[in-house]
Protein backbone atom coordinates (compact mmCIF):
# COMPACT_ATOMS: atom_id res chain seq x y z
CA UNK A 1 0.00 0.00 0.00
CA UNK A 2 1.09 3.31 -0.91
CA UNK A 3 1.37 6.04 1.95
CA UNK A 4 0.51 8.73 -0.38
CA UNK A 5 -2.69 7.12 -1.04
CA UNK A 6 -4.33 7.13 2.41
CA UNK A 7 -6.21 9.98 3.25
CA UNK A 8 -7.92 11.19 7.11
CA UNK A 9 -10.58 13.28 8.81
CA UNK A 10 -7.98 13.96 11.67
CA UNK A 11 -4.51 14.91 10.78
CA UNK A 12 -1.96 14.97 13.10
CA UNK A 13 1.69 15.93 11.79
CA UNK A 14 3.60 13.86 14.24
CA UNK A 15 1.97 10.96 13.15
CA UNK A 16 0.68 11.26 9.73
CA UNK A 17 -1.26 8.75 8.00
CA UNK A 18 1.65 7.21 6.08
CA UNK A 19 2.89 5.88 8.95
CA UNK A 20 0.18 3.18 8.57
CA UNK A 21 1.66 1.81 5.58
CA UNK A 22 5.51 2.07 5.96
CA UNK A 23 6.15 -1.27 7.00
CA UNK A 24 7.33 -0.75 10.57
CA UNK A 25 5.34 -1.18 13.66
CA UNK A 26 7.58 0.70 15.56
CA UNK A 27 6.14 4.20 13.99
CA UNK A 28 2.39 4.36 14.16
CA UNK A 29 -0.67 6.58 12.65
CA UNK A 30 -2.62 8.87 15.46
CA UNK A 31 -5.75 10.82 14.83
CA UNK A 32 -5.49 14.35 16.10
CA UNK A 33 -6.15 14.65 19.57
CA UNK A 34 -5.03 18.21 20.29
CA UNK A 35 -7.46 19.82 18.70
CA UNK A 36 -10.76 17.76 19.69
CA UNK A 37 -12.34 16.47 16.16
CA UNK A 38 -15.53 14.36 16.84
CA UNK A 39 -15.86 10.40 15.84
CA UNK A 40 -16.34 9.42 13.42
CA UNK A 41 -12.46 9.44 12.49
CA UNK A 42 -11.64 8.14 8.72
CA UNK A 43 -9.06 6.66 6.84
CA UNK A 44 -9.58 6.29 3.40
CA UNK A 45 -7.12 4.41 1.23
CA UNK A 46 -7.20 3.98 -2.76
CA UNK A 47 -6.16 0.25 -3.67
CA UNK A 48 -4.95 1.88 -7.65
CA UNK A 49 -7.76 -0.30 -9.05
CA UNK A 50 -10.64 -2.00 -7.82
CA UNK A 51 -11.21 -5.27 -6.16
CA UNK A 52 -14.36 -7.17 -5.97
CA UNK A 53 -13.28 -8.93 -2.06
CA UNK A 54 -10.69 -7.75 0.37
CA UNK A 55 -9.72 -9.15 3.30
CA UNK A 56 -6.90 -6.38 5.55
CA UNK A 57 -5.25 -7.07 8.75
CA UNK A 58 -3.76 -4.50 11.23
CA UNK A 59 -1.53 -4.23 14.03
CA UNK A 60 -2.33 -2.00 17.09
CA UNK A 61 0.40 0.80 17.85
CA UNK A 62 3.29 -0.41 19.88
CA UNK A 63 2.52 2.28 23.26
CA UNK A 64 0.99 1.23 26.39
CA UNK A 65 -1.17 3.44 26.05
CA UNK A 66 -2.85 1.95 23.00
CA UNK A 67 -6.25 3.48 21.66
CA UNK A 68 -6.89 1.55 18.76
CA UNK A 69 -10.20 0.36 16.57
CA UNK A 70 -12.84 -1.29 18.36
CA UNK A 71 -15.61 -0.91 16.12
CA UNK A 72 -15.37 -0.19 12.08
CA UNK A 73 -17.77 0.56 9.74
CA UNK A 74 -16.21 -0.31 6.43
CA UNK A 75 -17.59 1.72 3.49
CA UNK A 76 -16.54 1.43 -0.35
CA UNK A 77 -16.74 4.00 -3.09
CA UNK A 78 -15.88 4.45 -6.96
CA UNK A 79 -14.01 8.31 -6.57
CA UNK A 80 -12.36 10.03 -4.38
CA UNK A 81 -11.25 13.70 -3.85
CA UNK A 82 -9.43 14.94 -0.79
CA UNK A 83 -10.04 18.31 -1.49
CA UNK A 84 -13.51 17.91 -1.62
CA UNK A 85 -14.36 15.70 1.10
CA UNK A 86 -11.59 16.51 3.97
CA UNK A 87 -9.51 19.76 3.95
CA UNK A 88 -7.27 18.76 7.56
CA UNK A 89 -10.23 19.37 10.39
CA UNK A 90 -11.97 22.44 8.63
CA UNK A 91 -14.39 20.89 6.65
CA UNK A 92 -15.23 17.94 8.91
CA UNK A 93 -17.26 18.29 12.19
CA UNK A 94 -17.73 14.32 12.99
CA UNK A 95 -21.16 13.39 12.57
CA UNK A 96 -22.39 16.48 10.56
CA UNK A 97 -20.40 14.83 7.40
CA UNK A 98 -22.81 12.09 5.84
CA UNK A 99 -20.36 10.45 3.67
CA UNK A 100 -22.80 8.18 1.74
CA UNK A 101 -24.26 11.46 0.32
CA UNK A 102 -20.30 10.99 -1.93
CA UNK A 103 -21.36 7.61 -2.94
CA UNK A 104 -19.95 5.73 -0.34
CA UNK A 105 -21.45 1.69 0.07
CA UNK A 106 -21.70 0.52 3.86
CA UNK A 107 -20.12 -3.12 3.52
CA UNK A 108 -19.53 -4.44 7.01
CA UNK A 109 -19.37 -3.67 10.52
CA UNK A 110 -16.13 -5.05 12.57
CA UNK A 111 -16.98 -4.86 16.48
CA UNK A 112 -14.30 -5.97 19.59
CA UNK A 113 -11.10 -5.74 17.78
CA UNK A 114 -8.57 -6.63 19.59
CA UNK A 115 -6.96 -4.27 22.31
CA UNK A 116 -3.17 -3.79 23.69
CA UNK A 117 0.05 -2.64 22.73
CA UNK A 118 0.88 -4.77 19.14
CA UNK A 119 -1.93 -6.68 19.41
CA UNK A 120 -2.83 -8.19 15.51
CA UNK A 121 -6.23 -8.53 13.66
CA UNK A 122 -6.76 -10.70 10.25
CA UNK A 123 -9.92 -10.34 9.02
CA UNK A 124 -11.74 -13.08 7.07
CA UNK A 125 -12.28 -12.39 3.17
CA UNK A 126 -15.07 -9.38 2.13
CA UNK A 127 -17.06 -9.89 -0.31
CA UNK A 128 -17.66 -6.42 -1.87
CA UNK A 129 -21.31 -5.30 -3.13
CA UNK A 130 -19.52 -4.24 -5.98
CA UNK A 131 -16.08 -3.82 -7.46
CA UNK A 132 -14.20 -1.09 -5.68
CA UNK A 133 -11.15 1.50 -5.41
CA UNK A 134 -11.53 3.27 -2.23
CA UNK A 135 -12.08 1.73 1.01
CA UNK A 136 -13.28 4.20 3.97
CA UNK A 137 -12.56 2.99 7.86
CA UNK A 138 -14.62 4.80 9.57
CA UNK A 139 -13.85 3.93 13.69
CA UNK A 140 -17.08 4.93 15.66
CA UNK A 141 -15.18 3.65 18.89
CA UNK A 142 -12.01 3.02 19.88
CA UNK A 143 -10.44 -0.03 22.51
CA UNK A 144 -9.95 2.92 25.41
CA UNK A 145 -12.78 5.24 24.81
CA UNK A 146 -10.83 8.39 23.14
CA UNK A 147 -11.59 10.35 20.46
CA UNK A 148 -8.38 9.42 18.39
CA UNK A 149 -7.05 6.05 17.27
CA UNK A 150 -3.82 5.12 16.94
CA UNK A 151 -2.27 1.98 14.26
CA UNK A 152 1.15 0.94 13.61
CA UNK A 153 0.37 -0.99 10.18
CA UNK A 154 -2.52 -1.66 8.13
CA UNK A 155 -2.46 -4.06 5.03
CA UNK A 156 -5.10 -4.67 2.86
CA UNK A 157 -4.68 -7.57 0.10
CA UNK A 158 -7.02 -7.20 -3.04
CA UNK A 159 -9.16 -10.77 -3.70
CA UNK A 160 -10.41 -11.96 -6.81
CA UNK A 161 -14.00 -13.68 -6.54
CA UNK A 162 -14.98 -16.37 -8.72
CA UNK A 163 -18.87 -16.88 -9.13
CA UNK A 164 -19.26 -20.73 -10.92
CA UNK A 165 -22.07 -20.16 -12.92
Amino acid sequence: MDGKKIWTNAPFAAHPAKDVADGSTATFFHTQWQQKVEMPHYLIVDLGEEASALKFRFTNSPRAADSSWKTVNLYTSDSYDPALWFDGVKLIHGNSVDIAKGGTRKETTFTDLPAGAGKVYNSDIIPLSKPSRFLWFETTETTSGTAFFTLAELEIYACSMIIPE
